[in-house]
C-alpha cells in the first residue's frame, strides 16, 4: 500500500463491550452519518451509497440518500425486514469460512472504520480482508433469497451487479488496496456450492472519478440542491422513492405542466407502447393456438379419464411400446380473506397489508 486510510475507529474496542445490542446498533449507525470518532460533518458517504448516488441501486435513489443524509423526515416510513437483517449478520461469519474453503485464500473479518485520506467524507465500514499471493485486499460479503433465480445464475457465471462492484472499488480505493473479492451465498452458507465469488481488480481511473462524485453530491447537498432522479431507469423505484419522502398520490392536485423538452421522452414513449402492443397482439395469437391444441390434446384424453377413476397413474404396453399416464393431483392451501374479515375482523386488520400502486399511462391528443 502506498498510503495509509485514516482510522476512525474500531467497533471492538473495549469501550464499546458494555453496550447493550440495541445501543451497539446505535453507534453503528450513527457511525454511518458522521463516522465512528464523530469527525465528519456534515455526513459521511459509505460504499453502499455510492450506487445510489449514480442511480444504480435496486433500493435507493439519489433522492432517498439525499433526504436520509441530511436527516430530513420522510413522509412515510417503511419498517425494515429486521428478520432478514439479523439472519445476514450472523452468517457472515460461515459465510467467509466457506469462502476460504472453496477459494483456498485465507480471509478475516474487520471491525474498523476507515476514511479515505484525501476525499474527507468518504468512509469505509469493509467486511474484511483477504490474502492472495502475500497480498491483503477487501473483502465482502452478500447473501441473497435461494429464491433469486435470476441473481444466482448471475453469481455463478461471474456477473456481479455493479452496485456491488461500485462499493468494492470505493473500498478499494480507502483503503489502498489493488483487488477485492465479492463473495455471495443463496443457500445454506456451510456449503461450498451455495456461494460464489467474483475478483475485481483495481482501476485508479476510475476509482478517482467515483471519490470525486462523492465529494460532490455531499457540495451540491450543503447547496440544498435536491439531486435529479434522471439517472434512475427503474420507474418503479423511483415511484416509490417519491412516495416514500413525499407521500401517497393526491387526486385532488391540479396537473403539473411539464417542459417542453420532455416531448422527445413522451415520443419515446409512444412508440415503445406502440411495439408493446405489437408483441402483445401476437403473443396472443400465439396464446390462442396453444389453447386449440390444449383443447385438442385433452379431446384424446377425456375417453380414457373414466378408467382412471380415483387410480393416479395408467399404463399401456404394446409390443416394445409402453406408455404411462399420470393424473396426480394438485393444489395449494389459501386463505379466504373474506371470511377472514367477516368472522375475525381483529385479525385481518392486524395481517392486512394495504400497498399503493401508480399506473403510468400517457395519452396524445389534438388541441382543436
Amino acid at each position: 500500500m502506498g498510503r495509509m486510510p485514516i482510522i476512525l475507529g474500531d467497533f471492538n474496542d473495549p469501550k464499546y463491550k458494555k453496550l447493550s445490542p440495541d445501543a451497539l446498533q446505535k453507534l453503528f449507525e450513527e457511525s454511518r452519518y458522521y463516522g465512528l470518532d464523530g469527525s465528519v460533518k456534515p455526513f459521511a458517504i459509505g460504499g453502499s451509497d455510492v450506487a445510489s448516488i449514480y442511480g444504480e441501486s435496486p433500493w435507493n435513489t439519489p433522492l432517498d440518500l439525499y433526504w436520509g443524509k441530511l436527516k430530513r423526515e420522510k413522509a412515510l416510513v417503511y419498517e425494515e425486514n429486521e428478520e432478514a437483517k439479523d439472519a445476514g449478520h450472523k452468517s457472515e461469519a460461515i459465510v467467509l469460512n466457506t469462502f476460504c474453503k472453496k477459494s483456498g485464500l485465507k480471509a478475516r473479518q474487520n471491525t474498523v472504520q476507515a476514511r479515505h485520506p484525501d476525499y474527507p467524507h468518504c468512509v469505509a465500514n469493509v467486511d474484511g480482508f483477504v490474502v492472495e499471493n502475500g497480498k491483503v485486499g477487501i473483502y465482502e460479503g452478500k447473501t441473497t433469497s435461494c429464491d433469486s433465480f435470476n441473481a444466482i445464475i448471475k453469481w455463478k457465471k461471474k456477473e456481479l451487479p455493479i452496485y456491488y462492484e461500485l462499493q468494492v472499488r470505493f473500498y478499494m480505493g480507502v483503503w489502498d488496496m489493488d483487488f477485492a473479492y465479492v463473495c455471495c451465498c443463496w443457500g445454506n452458507p456451510f456449503k461450498t456450492n451455495e456461494i460464489g465469488y467474483i475478483r475485481v481488480e483495481r482501476d485508479k481511473a476510475l476509482e478517482k472519478a467515483i471519490f470525486e462524485d462523492c465529494e460532490e453530491f455531499v457540495t451540491e447537498c450543503l447547496k440544498g440542491k435536491v439531486p435529479s432522479l434522471s439517472s434512475v431507469k427503474d420507474a418503479e423505484l423511483v415511484a416509490k422513492s417519491l412516495t416514500r419522502i413525499y407521500g401517497h398520490a393526491d387526486p385532488y392536485l391540479p396537473p403539473v405542466t411539464l417542459k417542453k423538452s420532455y416531448r422527445a421522452n413522451f415520443d419515446r414513449v409512444l412508440e415503445c407502447e406502440e411495439e408493446i402492443t405489437k408483441i402483445k397482439n401476437e403473443v396472443s395469437e400465439k396464446n390462442k393456438t396453444v389453447k386449440d391444441w390444449e383443447a385438442k390434446r385433452l379431446s384424446y384424453l377425456s375417453p380414457i379419464l373414466e378408467e382412471l377413476k380415483t387410480a393416479t397413474e395408467g399404463v399401456l404396453t404394446d409390443g416394445n411400446d409402453k406408455y404411462i399416464l399420470h393424473y396426480k393431483p394438485t393444489g395449494r392451501y389459501s386463505i379466504d380473506t373474506t371470511m377472514l374479515k367477516e368472522e375475525y375482523p381483529d385479525v385481518y386488520e392486524k395481517v392486512y397489508l394495504p400497498s399503493e400502486n401508480r399506473k403510468l399511462k400517457l395519452e396524445k391528443t389534438n388541441i382543436s
